[in-house]
């Protein structure tokens, strides 16, 4: 599971998907996410860095890839949205999520 997010989107996620991460990481599914890494959320990625490997990339990208073959796109960047009214689309297209995947990763190396 790839996931794209930004600043605000990331702790949103850690705090929401906590225990569905440790099931994921149970199960050997890895987690990689990519977002801005800052003073507001290093203390909550600290507490679930076993679970997730997260690393620092400057992002306003959010979405997210499964198995390399289907995503969820974000509609909207997350401060022009409340979260409760946030939209996406789930895309079952393998071909454009491997492209996709390639990039979230090339961006993914060079993260810290």
């Amino acid at each position: 599971i790839l996931i794209s997010t930004t600043e605000q989107g990331i702790s949103r996620k850690l705090n929401s998907f906590k225990s569905q991460f440790k099931k994921a990481k149970n199960n050997k599914i890895s987690i990689k996410i990519a977002a801005p890494i800052t003073k507001q959320n290093i203390n909550l990625i600290k507490k679930l860095s076993s679970d997730v490997l997260v690393k620092n990339v400057d992002n306003n990208a959010r979405f997210c890839i499964i198995d390399g073959k289907e995503m969820l796109i974000m509609l909207s960047h997350d401060k022009d949205i409340h979260p409760d009214y946030d939209s996406g689309v789930w895309i079952n297209a393998p071909n454009f999520a491997s492209h996709l995947e390639n990039s979230f990763n090339s961006r993914f190396d060079k993260g810290k």
